[in-house]
């Protein structure tokens, strides 16, 4: 299994060990909220079945090839890092654990963690990138995510600088994050 904690309950993994975990054992990974969050952020990723007990989102992520931006598929791309974000920070919130996925979980699930590190931490986006490399080393975030990735953070910064859970960084530290 490729899926990795990075911090406190939250793992970042490919979908099929989402699926496959969803399928066999996931009551064995529900927390003390009783709820497994799920934030599949792969556009073209089939909204698949999911039991009773696990919150769902879809926030489909275009990604593209690494030597040019993947912006020219929705210039308001942005808003829809900004939307994975809230959405990870509602499951962060309400769920635990919470995985995120993409296909392979290298680069857009990689990419949305990041940014809501750099919310919840104030870091900038390449400190953010940084601190979640060392705790998850199959990152490979695709250089055409970053300039619009930046965009999406600050926009947070601006609009929800705590997002949902002030006490977050003493919540998931306590829990081994």
């Amino acid at each position: 299994m490729k899926l990795q904690n990075v911090i406190g309950t939250l793992a970042i993994g490919p979908g099929n060990d989402v699926e496959r975990i969803l399928r066999e054992d996931y009551k064995d990974y529900q927390g003390e909220m009783g709820k497994v969050g799920i934030l599949n952020v792969a556009h073209d990723y089939d909204n698949y079945q999911h039991p009773k007990g696990v919150v769902y989102l879809h926030c489909g992520l275009i990604d593209g090839p690494p030597d040019h931006t993947i912006e020219w598929h929705n210039p308001n791309m942005a808003e829809d890092y900004v939307a994975a974000a809230l959405g990870l920070d509602y499951l962060m919130y309400s769920c635990d654990p919470v995985f995120v996925h993409c296909h392979s979980g290298v680069s857009r699930s990689c990419i949305v963690v990041a940014i809501y590190i750099s919310v919840i931490y104030k870091y900038s986006l390449e400190a953010a990138i940084e601190y979640l490399s060392k705790r998850y080393e199959r990152a490979r975030i695709n250089p055409g995510h970053l300039q619009i990735a930046e965009r999406a953070s600050r926009t947070l910064l601006q609009v929800r600088p705590g997002l949902c859970r002030p006490d977050w960084r003493e919540h998931y530290t306590t829990k081994g994050g």
